[in-house]
């Protein structure tokens, strides 16, 4: 007959057995989300980058036109209007 030592390492076994399947399963489950994550980040890097170069671009646009107005302010002889 077997003892209670006996069946706790036998359901150590078993426990030992069945988490090692799942960690295994879940892994293969979990894979393609983990490809979409990683596309996901890249692509929010590209956005990001994206996105600053854009705001450079606006920003360089907008003191190049405020400088230009400023000039034909002044050729008008119109009041000089400071942008912030």
């Amino acid at each position: 007959m077997l003892t209670k030592n006996d069946l706790n390492s036998i359901g150590n076994l078993i426990d030992t057995k069945l988490e090692e399947k799942l960690k295994s399963k879940l892994g293969e489950k979990l894979k393609p989300i983990r490809d979409d994550i990683k596309i996901i980040k890249e692509d929010v890097k590209k956005i990001s980058k994206d996105l600053k170069d854009t705001s450079n671009y606006l920003d360089k646009q907008n003191i190049h036109v405020t400088k230009n107005v400023q000039i034909i302010q002044k050729n008008l002889k119109l009041p000089v209007v400071d942008f912030v």
